[in-house]
């Protein structure tokens, strides 16, 4: 009869320790799952910018098929869209700025889960979890070379406009035009890798948040 009552309360005290084990984990995953929706939540502004951005961009090509367009005589013009042209060009800095800040204010909010996976037990969800992890570090990293390479940019095209206000003709404006298009190509790269590691995020945080249903 003791030993059957002993075991009683082994068996209870083995399945209590199980089920606060289980509660433990549930709870790391909630905070996991709280960190990566303020992330997100952090990068709505991106967007924003993102889409000022894109429309700056938009109204320096159109200046720049006016500019050529323009007679070699009209100096005054050309002056005038040189100058609204450089002014769109600082603007994108600006908004380049605040892009950049949200960037950082989402890494610093993502990067609050890497010690709560290291207390995650070893299985299937930590291993999501981890490649999850990885694969936001990587979009962080790229979208840090795309900063560098836009200030590049930008510091190009208005290396570019100033030349051409001075003249649309020789081989120091042509290596400049060929700088521009080499730097888009480079950002272009950049921004295909960037939009990939969105997607592998995305899939895996879904993948991650399904698993907690």
């Amino acid at each position: 009869m003791v030993v059957g009552i002993r075991y009683s309360i082994l068996l209870i005290l083995l399945c209590s320790s199980l089920l606060l084990f289980g509660c433990s984990e549930q709870r790391l995953e909630k905070k996991i799952d709280k960190q990566l929706d303020r992330a997100f939540e952090v990068e709505q502004d991106f967007l924003i910018y993102q889409e000022e951005i894109l429309s700056l961009e938009e109204k320096d090509t159109k200046l720049y098929e006016e500019i050529l367009k323009l007679d070699h005589k009209a100096e005054e013009e050309l002056s005038v869209l040189v100058d609204e042209a450089i002014s769109y060009i600082h603007e994108r800095h600006d908004y380049l700025q605040k892009e950049r800040n949200v960037m950082k204010d989402s890494k610093e909010q993502f990067i609050k889960i890497e010690s709560l996976i290291k207390k995650m037990s070893n299985g299937e969800k930590r291993q999501t979890v981890e490649e999850l992890f990885e694969t936001m570090q990587e979009r962080y990293d790229t979208y840090d070379g795309i900063y560098e390479t836009y200030v590049t940019s930008l510091q190009q095209t208005e290396k570019l406009y100033e030349q051409m206000e001075k003249g649309r003709d020789g081989e120091r404006l042509m290596e400049t035009i060929e700088e521009v298009n080499e730097t888009y190509e480079r950002l272009f790269e950049q921004n295909e890798k960037f939009n990939e590691l969105t997607k592998q995020y995305n899939y895996l945080k879904k993948e991650f948040k399904e698993s907690l249903n």
